[in-house]
């Protein structure tokens, strides 16, 4: 079955007739998730702006690095040019740290380093086996890496910082692997001094861990479409931003936000929200939620049910991963539908 009212199986055009309704009907709808290619992305940018709908891609984790990127210069690098050259990488906490072994686990090939050992550092809560760690709990991480930017710039002659920040110096091209999750925005500004106080003495650059769900796809798609990079209203008619009050997981915990679309292709995601009112989801098969969305479609994920264009990760860059059709509908079309049905009402 494709669609669901209640938790119960229904016809395609009845489930898109009560979304329409829903959303026609709300005062401040939402839509949020997000994880779908760039044609569900689009598609719902299109319902957002029939609805009159925030629209809100971002997870805490990307909103804190956006907030960082808004606030100060962020110098960042793509995963494989970091593979290629860089000779040492000092990764931030524990999933940095994940990420880092994944990704650098051969020399560098390119640049002064090529061939030889490549240097890995960590920051982090506990000490990992053979990798020169500095303890820094999760609470005291963003003042640890103050320091570290303090003692690059002023080098002090003892301690572990001391040590560490010199290490760090020493490199030819190093990088610095972090999950804004981890760190939150402040921390994420605190790197983002670190690397430029490093790169008065040599060549550093910040490797964000990936966000799941094609998301960076999703704020480029909003940022070309409405200049802004999601968690937008849109109203007033036109695309109006701010990342506090267009925050659409805020918007339902505070009972702000009287009807939801949850959009979640890529993986069977439920919301962690609450007090969202009548939700609309689509999302894979499985989806394990509290309550029965009022309104469920099932739809499948982009590249492997239908061919899609996502934001590949290891090389920044929007991609198209072709797959044969199994039939299953995509987030774009169900979103299309349903922005017909409400612009149709509106006219």
């Amino acid at each position: 079955m494709t669609a669901f009212m209640n938790g119960k199986p229904c016809d395609l055009d009845s489930a898109l007739d009560k979304a329409a309704q829903m959303l026609s009907g709300a005062r401040a709808p939402a839509l949020a998730g997000f994880g779908a290619d760039i044609a569900g992305v689009r598609a719902g940018l299109r319902l957002a702006r029939a609805a009159g709908a925030v629209f809100d891609p971002l997870t805490p984790a990307f909103a804190a690095e956006l907030r960082a990127k808004q606030d100060r210069r962020f110098m960042f690098v793509t995963p494989g040019e970091a593979k290629s050259r860089a000779d040492l990488v000092a990764a931030v906490g524990d999933e940095a740290l994940r990420y880092a072994r994944a990704l650098f686990d051969s020399p560098p090939a390119l640049g002064a380093g090529a061939g030889k050992p490549r240097a890995l550092l960590a920051i982090a809560g506990s000490v990992a086996p053979s990798v020169k760690t500095l303890a820094a709990p999760a609470h005291r991480v963003a003042g640890v890496i103050a320091a570290l930017a303090a003692s690059v710039k002023r080098p002090q002659r003892t301690g572990e910082a001391a040590a560490f920040a010199q290490a760090l110096k020493e490199a030819r091209y190093g990088v610095i692997a972090f999950s804004a999750g981890e760190l939150g925005a402040l921390g994420v500004e605190a790197l983002m001094e670190l690397v430029e106080s490093l790169n008065a003495a040599t060549r550093f650059s910040c490797l964000p861990t990936p966000h799941a769900d094609n998301a960076a796809g999703a704020v480029e798609c909003a940022l070309w479409t409405t200049g802004f990079p999601g968690r937008i209203s849109f109203a007033s008619g036109d695309a109006e931003y701010d990342p506090w009050r267009f925050d659409a997981r805020r918007m339902a915990d505070a009972g702000e936000c009287d009807a939801a679309v949850w959009v979640s292709a890529f993986r069977p995601q439920a919301p962690s929200w609450r007090g969202a009112g009548p939700t609309i989801a689509l999302t894979g098969p499985g989806a394990g939620f509290a309550k029965p969305p009022e309104v469920h479609f099932a739809v499948g994920k982009p590249g492997v049910d239908h061919p899609g264009e996502f934001f590949d990760d290891e090389h920044r860059a929007l991609a198209a991963f072709p797959a044969a059709d199994s039939g299953r509908l995509s987030a774009a079309a169900v979103l299309d539908a349903i922005a017909l049905r409400v612009e149709r009402r509106s006219a």
